[in-house]
């Protein structure tokens, strides 16, 4: 039976969206048999994995046919599976993720084939090195090659490019170093395993998904700007979710909000976009508020100021209540999202939420937020830590 059924879901899959065709596959929604997702206040619909499982029954001449319908089904998705565009819907068909197939397994009695991760491949590279030159008593000369690219690869696996970085190499091994990177990068890893049979799955074909949400794909895309002076966040970040290659994310920015704040527009061109746009978010702004940047539904990429209100309420000592609105409404699971402060209420009897949300130990910041089928959430928090932010903001990127 189905996993989503209960939580009224829906799965369905397209073509890669870098694709030409960008066809509709099918809805696969009555094989699904476990699914779970991760989303990010720092990255929204971040990652997934799901499992369709197909058991022929019936009749020893039936069960022989469908069985081998199954097992093409599952080799189909080895073939042609990874990369492919998935949506898990709700009612209303209101996106709760979507993401891209990063790596397919299929199980056929026991035999296990894998392909993947996708974020692994590498088809657009260079080199940033430091080289010696033999004839000349110098060492470490600086040298950023050009990029060389495997056509082919981008075609069937969108662009993906990656600048690798060496040291004390003589000038003639530039080329062969960076080509023997690409030969390597250019195709998924693929891997094999077998394991004894059980009465379990010696007639099921079981594909697992494991998703990855299109945040993940900017960190396989470089930005660089020759414009000097200075830029407002908001602006430097559509500019450079403009450059994608393989436009993953969707070019309507009108979620985007404007963060008056000025950042330098010039950016060297060995940075990944992620690492950018995740360096830009922590920061926040001279008010030193809080903002956070995520791609949810329609691929479409949010950033905006943190709300400094209580979003979401948990209820103590009510047996099993859930997640509730601001509002006291009850919640499904899979509605609460990250990026969101949540109270906990009654956990001290007759105290109410204090209005200043960072002094209120009972009151969390959603860093991520994670849903198991049909009804299980884990929410993780901590609060808002306004020293990192301001040291972010001087220059110490790695915090965030």
């Amino acid at each position: 039976m189905s996993i989503l059924a209960p939580a009224q879901l829906a799965l369905h899959v397209y073509a890669p969206v870098w694709s030409q065709t960008k066809e509709y596959i099918g809805d696969y929604t009555d094989d699904c048999v476990a699914y779970e997702h991760t989303l990010l206040a720092n990255g929204g619909m971040w990652n997934g994995s799901l499992t369709l499982r197909q058991s022929p029954a019936g009749a020893e001449q039936r069960l022989a046919r469908n069985l081998a319908q199954a097992r093409a089904r599952g080799e189909a998705w080895l073939e042609h599976g990874l990369g492919r565009h998935v949506e898990v819907r709700a009612l209303g068909s209101t996106e709760i993720f979507s993401g891209f197939v990063n790596e397919v397994e299929v199980a056929i009695s026991g035999y296990r084939r894998r392909i993947g991760p996708l974020t692994d491949v590498v088809n657009k590279a260079r080199l940033v090195c430091a080289y010696d030159d033999p004839d000349l008593p110098i060492t470490g000369i600086p040298l950023t090659t050009d990029w060389v690219e495997d056509t082919t690869s981008q075609a069937r696996w969108g662009v993906r490019a990656r600048t690798y970085a060496a040291g004390g190499i003589t000038l003639d091994r530039v080329d062969t170093t960076l080509a023997m990177h690409l030969e390597r990068y250019k195709s998924p890893p693929r891997s094999e395993e077998l394991d004894l049979l059980t009465a379990d799955n010696a007639s099921q074909v079981e594909v697992r998904l494991t998703l990855a949400g299109y945040a993940q794909a900017l960190d396989a895309q470089p930005y660089a700007s020759t414009t000097r002076g200075t830029i407002e966040v908001g602006d430097k970040i559509k500019a450079i979710l403009g450059g994608d290659d393989n436009s993953q994310i969707a070019r309507d920015y009108a979620l985007i909000e404007r963060n008056p704040t000025l950042v330098n527009a010039y950016e060297a061109d060995h940075v990944s976009a992620w690492s950018l746009i995740r360096s830009l978010t922590a920061g926040g702004d001279a008010q030193l508020f809080r903002w956070t940047f995520g791609v949810y539904g329609g691929r479409r990429a949010h950033y905006r100021q943190v709300d400094n209100t209580i979003s979401y309420l948990r209820p103590l000592g009510s047996g099993m209540a859930r997640v509730q609105g601001a509002d006291a409404q009850e919640l499904r699971a899979w509605e609460v999202w990250p990026g969101r402060y949540i109270g906990v209420a009654g956990l001290v009897p007759g105290r109410a939420l204090a209005t200043n949300l960072q002094t209120d130990n009972r009151v969390l910041f959603a860093e991520s937020v994670q849903f198991r089928a049909p009804d299980e959430l884990t929410i993780n928090g901590a609060h808002a830590f306004r020293i990192e932010q301001r040291l972010a903001g001087l220059g110490l990127n790695g915090v965030g």
